[in-house]
Formats: C-alpha cells, structure tokens, sequence
C-alpha cells in the first residue's frame, strides 16, 4: 500500500491507496487490463480492482481470477455482454 490508513478506520476518499504490486486478472482465460487495486474508499478494509473486460471475450457467463503476490483468488463468476 502506497499510504495506508491506521488499523479500523476508513481509507480516505480525497486520495486512493493503491497496492505495491499490480494483480493479474483473467476473464474467460484471457488478460484483462486493470485500471486501479487498492483500498475501496471510505471503507474500511475492503480492497476493490477495476479492470477492462477482454474486447473478443464471448458474452455470457465467464470465470474470473486475480492473482497478486503469489496468491490466486477462487474462481467466480462475471456476465459478460
């Protein structure tokens, strides 16, 4: 985390906290390019990712990963349109 709040309280919603590290997120097997991971602001403790859906992804139901630090989430699932 580039500025992380104290222990219990809320990240700050006049500045992001961002991870140290990038994660890697696939959609239906494909990379997907992540815009921000960090701190959800004004919450406390909940990290939030935001990436771009794959352009040639198929719509329908499709699995999703994120991987940082040598740690890979479970699978779940995102609808695609």
């Amino acid at each position: 985390m580039d500025h992380q709040p104290p222990s219990g309280e809320p990240t700050p919603s006049q500045s992001l906290v961002h991870t140290s590290v990038l994660p890697s997120v696939m959609i239906g097997e494909q990379p997907a390019s992540v815009q921000f991971s960090g701190l959800a602001p004004t919450i406390v403790g909940l990290y939030q990712v935001n990436v771009v859906v794959p352009t040639n992804i198929s719509p329908g139901f499709q699995a999703a990963v994120i991987s940082i630090g040598g740690v890979t989430s479970k699978t779940t699932i995102v609808p695609v349109q």
